[in-house]
C-alpha cells in the first residue's frame, strides 16, 4: 500500500485513495463509444428515427 499524503503511515487518507483507485468505474462514459456508433448507424439508415432516439436520450440521460 502506498503512503499517498507521505506522512510517514498508511492511513485512513491513503486508504480512501486506494480504494478510489481500484474502483474507478471503468463502465463509464469511456466504454459507451458503441451507442454513438450505433446512433450514427440508425442516424444514416433513418435520419428521423435516429432524432428521435437521440432526444430520448439526450432527455432520460
Amino acid at each position: 500500500m502506498n503512503d499517498w499524503n507521505r506522512n510517514g503511515k498508511y492511513d485512513m487518507s491513503d486508504s480512501f485513495i486506494d480504494y478510489h483507485m481500484a474502483n474507478n468505474g471503468t463502465s463509464g462514459n469511456s466504454s459507451d463509444w458503441w451507442k454513438w456508433v450505433l446512433l450514427a448507424v440508425v442516424v444514416g439508415v433513418c435520419p428521423p428515427l435516429g432524432i428521435v432516439i437521440f432526444l430520448v436520450a439526450l432527455f432520460l440521460g
